[in-house]
C-alpha cells in the first residue's frame, strides 16, 4: 500500500493524506459502508464530488483545507447519520 494511504478498516473507514486528485476518490464511490473519510489539507480542486450523498452510513467527512469551488451538492442531504462535517475554502 502506498505510504500516503493509511487505511484502518477498509468496509468502514478511509483516510487520504497527501494526494492531489479528487479522482481519487472516485474509487471509493460505490463503497457504501464507508463512516469515516479525511481528506484534509490536500490540495483538491473542482467541485465536492456528488457521489459522496451515497455513502450513506458516513458520520464524519472532513474536507478542510483544500481549494474547493461551486456549491454543496444537494445529495449531502441524504448524509442523515452525519455528525461532524468539516469543509472550507469554497
Amino acid at each position: 500500500m502506498p505510504p500516503w494511504f493509511l487505511l484502518v478498516d477498509f468496509s468502514t473507514h478511509a483516510w487520504v493524506q497527501n494526494f492531489s486528485m479528487v479522482r481519487f476518490l472516485q474509487h471509493f464511490a460505490n463503497l457504501q459502508s464507508l463512516t469515516i473519510v479525511w481528506a484534509s489539507d490536500n490540495e483538491l480542486t473542482g467541485n465536492i464530488p456528488d457521489f459522496i450523498g451515497k455513502w450513506s452510513k458516513l458520520t464524519e467527512l472532513r474536507l478542510q483545507g483544500n481549494s474547493f469551488e461551486g456549491p454543496i451538492s444537494s445529495s449531502f442531504s441524504s448524509l442523515t447519520s452525519l455528525t461532524n462535517l468539516r469543509i472550507s475554502d469554497i
